[in-house]
């Protein structure tokens, strides 16, 4: 799934250089990313931008044989060798807990998705690492992994934090989408953020605005992502072969969702 930010600048960048940008979403399916992959190599375009889904590597590796020039966005496979724009997830992850700490909070819990996908992966790294090097003692709880995107599953592991014999006093959502739940169940419940819990959240999504608070979130050089795959692509377009694989930063926005402890 292309966030707003990055459809727009790939947009702009591929029509500033004459390219006409053709849209296509697998939803996170794999077997969708495999057929959609296949429509737009027989339509014999110049090159791909994929955000691939969980499960597509094979689909990767098969585009490397193929020689059709592409280059992947915002998540990639280590053990693939390939080109990529990307955050640096783990640094992403450790920076925003740090941000909570330095606020005085000390029981920090993260929401993410149970998944293989590299990307989430590194945020849970990134989040486990900065309390170890704060010597704080992860709780198993404290680290919810949940199946779907569904409400009925952020409601499950927000209560299980919150009605723990000592409730956490901080959720660090690993995606937007988590934060939107999350935050929904909060509402509903009357728990106030930040008065009884802080809330930091991945990404900004516009319904943030419709929240009584503005939400603290870690917010991603989305426009700078789009116009590096565009021009790396073009790159590869025009022949180039050298393999560039770039991390980019993200940036702790503060709202007024995480209070001093």
């Amino acid at each position: 799934r292309f966030s707003p930010g990055i459809t727009k600048s790939i947009e702009e960048e591929a029509n500033k250089n004459n390219y006409t940008v053709i849209y296509g979403s697998s939803n996170e399916d794999a077997e969708k990313f495999a057929k959609l992959i296949n429509v737009f190599v027989n339509r014999r375009v110049d090159g791909l931008i994929l955000v691939p889904t969980e499960g597509s590597e094979n689909e990767i590796e098969a585009l490397q044989r193929s020689g059709i020039p592409f280059i992947l966005v915002d998540r990639h496979f280590p053990e693939i060798q390939c080109n990529y724009i990307a955050l640096d997830n783990y640094k992403a992850a450790y920076n925003a807990t740090q941000y909570l700490i330095d606020k005085g909070h000390r029981r920090i819990a993260f929401v993410n998705y149970r998944t293989t996908l590299f990307h989430l992966l590194e945020r849970n790294k990134g989040y486990a690492d900065a309390l170890k090097d704060n010597n704080i003692n992860f709780e198993e709880f404290w680290l919810q992994q949940i199946d779907s995107v569904g409400d009925n599953d952020v409601t499950t592991c927000i209560e299980l934090l919150m009605k723990a014999p000592i409730p956490c006093d901080a959720i660090f959502f690993a995606t937007d989408i988590l934060a939107i739940n999350g935050l929904k169940y909060l509402s509903n419940k009357k728990i106030n953020v930040p008065e009884q819990i802080s809330v930091l959240s991945f990404d900004e999504p516009e319904s943030f605005d419709l929240f009584y608070t503005p939400v603290t979130f870690s917010r991603q050089p989305l426009t700078e992502m789009g116009c590096l795959a565009v021009n790396n692509l073009m790159e590869l377009m025009n022949g180039g072969n050298h393999i560039k694989q770039i991390s980019l930063e993200a940036k702790i926005i503060s709202g007024a969702s995480c209070r001093e402890q």
